[in-house]
């Protein structure tokens, strides 16, 4: 139910009564308006309307600067050569406090090294030799790089505050809206589609189970199924692409028709084995001197939904 505000008047007014109907009203609306989002790494299952889903580790080992800048790490605000170490470019809130942990190489020798900027011009540096310590955001800073050995980056944790914790992954932040099934669906800007090889929820089925999309890239022809997922209930959607090999930077859509023997579709969907495609008898045998490439969108929904 929405809030109804009070629409305080000031005195000499008596319609708005400082008094303990109108103050407990007032704090009613606070917890609800606090119920309303839900913080944390697992799905709410009894409040919140919007799951801000994050956890408490800020090191990303999947960062792809962690591999870019693999031999490198920064001291005194210049780059310096190292087989062994790595560094990442990170920012936060200045005044903050941030405790690294998990950096087990940590020693005399193997260092680890905070290096403080505003925009480019360094400003400071925080050097350690032991596994876990913190570290404050100094004032100016809007952006710092982390230096580390690279065989620690499995166990590497940044959390917030200055006390080091057990260990956990990193999440990706994300924002879900609870839908009008109670599902929860990821926030994203309307005009924005993900496409991607990798299994994504997309949105909602006229049944209220999540839907979700995968890319299926291949240079492989065949008239056998390509494997889609695991546990689909249905498929809702599917279409796609084949590069043209006789015919350059040509992209032919599936389905198309030019002639019995020059034709493309979609023969049968199975959930226990994918999607399969019907090719006309001219590209049935001989898809190597045809195409290059096909590309496969599927749409569907599953069973442990």
């Amino acid at each position: 139910m929405a809030y109804e505000r009070v629409n305080w008047e000031n005195l000499p007014s008596t319609k708005t009564p400082i008094n303990q109907t109108n103050l407990n009203k007032m704090e009613n609306g606070i917890d609800q308006a606090g119920a309303e989002i839900f913080v944390g790494t697992e799905e709410p299952t009894t409040v919140g309307k919007v799951w801000f889903r994050k956890g408490k580790n800020l090191f990303d080992k999947n960062n792809k600067q962690i591999s870019n800048n693999a031999g490198y790490y920064q001291m005194n605000g210049t780059t310096q050569y190292n087989a062994n170490y790595t560094y990442l470019k990170l920012s936060y809130k200045i005044g903050e406090k941030l405790t690294y942990s998990g950096c087990n190489s940590a020693s005399g020798t193997n260092v680890i090294i905070f290096n403080f900027y505003q925009n480019e011009n360094f400003l400071s540096q925080k050097m350690f030799t032991v596994t876990s310590g913190t570290i404050t955001i100094p004032d100016n800073c809007d952006n710092f790089t982390f230096s580390f050995p690279i065989l620690d980056k499995d166990t590497i944790q940044i959390e917030q505050g200055s006390k080091a914790t057990s260990y956990e992954a990193y999440i990706e932040p994300k924002i879900y809206v609870r839908n009008s099934n109670g599902v929860y669906e990821e926030f994203i800007k309307k005009s924005e589609e993900v496409y991607s090889t990798k299994e994504t929820k997309i949105g909602t089925w006229i049944d209220g189970k999540p839907l979700y999309r995968k890319v299926i890239e291949s240079t492989t022809f065949t008239t056998d199924f390509y494997p889609v997922s695991s546990n689909i209930r249905q498929f809702i959607n599917q279409y796609g692409y084949v590069q043209r090999k006789d015919y350059k930077n040509i992209w032919q859509p599936i389905p198309s028709r030019t002639g019995n023997a020059m034709s493309i579709s979609f023969l049968a969907s199975n959930p226990d084995s994918g999607v399969q495609i019907d090719w006309g008898s001219s590209w049935k045998s001989d898809h190597a001197n045809f195409f290059n490439k096909i590309v496969l969108i599927v749409e569907y929904t599953k069973t442990m939904d």
